[in-house]
């Protein structure tokens, strides 16, 4: 008992020892340096701002995109009431991969930047859900415009979960396979499900690339219907039951 008391002190006494070393030795380069109060507050000051870049980086939200065009991204983003900001930071920071800043009607703060590989990301310091709406609006609006390209008569609805449904028909009935009808369904993150119908063979397949293209997209998965395999101008086969 009493050897484990010694024991116990001794290895107090060894620490603050060592401290004692080590606030000495910060003293002396201190003194040596000829450090003044007013070098000593300038450090503090810097400590200081350090402590908030990082308190303000750990509440960054940043998501990646397969967007390639920051254009089409900033129009979908005035739509939305943001409006690109000049660039103010301080030399040697963000600025140099040069990001494109935007700022809405209430304060709030996007900013589109690109990697060393041009992948376009986007960051803000606030909910998440400003990107997600600004993604959300994008690929409505490049996935009306594409149709609409296509030769599509184009029709929209919002449903009442805040989603968009937009219906596209070919008015070009001579096409080989069929005049196509594409169902789409807009979620507010941009995430989209489309449904081709009215048309036989492999054609669905080059409106949809086409599609994910248009919006900046990739396609996740696919169900292939009893038309796609179908030649284009074969008769569509039935059953009867009697």
């Amino acid at each position: 008992m009493v050897g484990g008391a010694v024991a116990g002190v001794a290895v107090a006494g060894a620490a603050a020892c060592l401290a004692g070393v080590v606030v000495g030795g910060i003293a002396l380069a201190r003194w040596l340096g000829e450090e003044t109060e007013e070098d000593r507050a300038v450090l503090e000051r810097f400590k200081k701002e350090r402590r908030r870049e990082r308190l303000q980086t750990k509440r960054l939200v940043t998501i990646g995109l397969h967007i390639k065009n920051p254009e089409s991204l900033i129009l979908s983003a005035e739509k939305l009431g943001y409006r690109i900001e000049p660039l103010t930071l301080p030399t040697g920071s963000i600025q140099d991969k040069s990001p494109i800043l935007l700022r809405g009607g209430s304060g709030e703060r996007l900013a589109i930047t690109r990697n060393a590989k041009g992948i376009l990301s986007i960051s803000t310091a606030g909910d998440r859900g400003r990107i997600t709406n600004l993604v959300g609006r994008h690929s409505l609006d490049k996935a009306i415009e594409y149709l609409a390209k296509t030769g599509m008569s184009v029709q929209t609805a919002k449903l009442a979960n805040g989603e968009v449904q937009i219906l596209g028909r070919e008015t070009v009935t001579a096409r080989r396979g069929g005049a196509a009808e594409v169902k789409a369904q807009v979620r507010a993150d941009g995430t989209t499900s489309i449904d081709i119908d009215c048309v036989r063979g492999n054609r669905c397949e080059a409106i949809v690339s086409g599609f994910a293209d248009a919006i900046g997209g990739r396609v996740t998965g696919m169900t292939k219907k009893q038309s796609y395999f179908q030649l284009p101008g074969e008769s569509t086969k039935t059953s009867v039951k009697v």
